[in-house]
Parts: C-alpha cells; sequence; structure tokens
C-alpha cells in the first residue's frame, strides 16, 4: 500500500526541484543581462561587463546540467530535464557571445571585474546550492555499500 506521507514528500521534493531549475535560469538571464545593460552615469557597456556576463551564462549553464543530472538520477518528470538542459544549450550561446563581444571591444575597462564576478553572483543565489550539492551527492547515494 501506498504511504500517503511519502507521495507527498516526493512531490515536494520534485517541485523544490523544478523551482530551483527555474529560478538558476532566471538568474543567470538576469545577472548577466544587468551586467551589460545597467549602466550609471551614461556609461557603455565595456569588455570586463561583457565578461561579467559570460560569466553569469556559463556558471547558470553548469548549474542546470548538474540539475538535469539530479533530476535523471531522481526520477524527476522529464519536463525538468528538459528544461535544464535546453536552457543550458541556450545559456552557453550566450556565454559565447559575451565572450565574442569582450573580444572584439576596443575598452577593456578598468581591471576591476571580471568572469569571476559572475559565476560568483550566479552562485551566491541560494536556490543554485541544492543543485549542486545534490549532484554531488547523486554519485555516493548509487554506490553499493561493501562490507
Amino acid at each position: 500500500m501506498l504511504d500517503p506521507m511519502n507521495i507527498n514528500r516526493v512531490w515536494v521534493l520534485r517541485l523544490a526541484l523544478g523551482l530551483c531549475l527555474v529560478l538558476t535560469v532566471l538568474s543567470g538571464l538576469v545577472i548577466g543581462w544587468l551586467a551589460v545593460a545597467f549602466q550609471l552615469f551614461g556609461e557603455s557597456a565595456d569588455a570586463e561587463d561583457h565578461e561579467v556576463a559570460a560569466g553569469a551564462y556559463a556558471a547558470s549553464a553548469v548549474v542546470l546540467v548538474l540539475g538535469a543530472f539530479v533530476a535523471r538520477g531522481s526520477r524527476a518528470p522529464r519536463w525538468q530535464l528538459v528544461w535544464a538542459l535546453g536552457w543550458a544549450a541556450v545559456l552557453v550561446v550566450l556565454t559565447l557571445s559575451s565572450v565574442s563581444e569582450a573580444s572584439a571591444m576596443l575598452d577593456h575597462g578598468p581591471g576591476i571585474n571580471g568572469w569571476k564576478d559572475g559565476v560568483g553572483g550566479v552562485l551566491a543565489c541560494p536556490w543554485t546550492w541544492p543543485l549542486v550539492l545534490l549532484a554531488l551527492y547523486e554519485p555516493l547515494r548509487r554506490r553499493p555499500v561493501s562490507e
């Protein structure tokens, strides 16, 4: 007989996984876009701003691939796996575009920002942590216990 508490717990975990995936996509897009589009005092984006955007897009793509690994291992709904891998591909394209823009610019900026700032911005979002931690835990869960 099925335990109703177990069913509810499974669906809550699947919902939390889906929410983490969606928020990771949004954080990567927003941080990358703001790095380039939000300039103060009439400034235009320089190469450093595009590098920050590339870091944010790349970090989000990596976290989404880890999230897809978790979704596959936890038998989550198929849309979560497709969502994560599809958006990871889009973010890889955005990363390549930002790197291309940064390398084509003559104004490299003051030298205080870079791709690490974009990566840090994404990884500072708490909804990326469960995806990374569960992806690290997944291989340990499947390992047989030796006596």
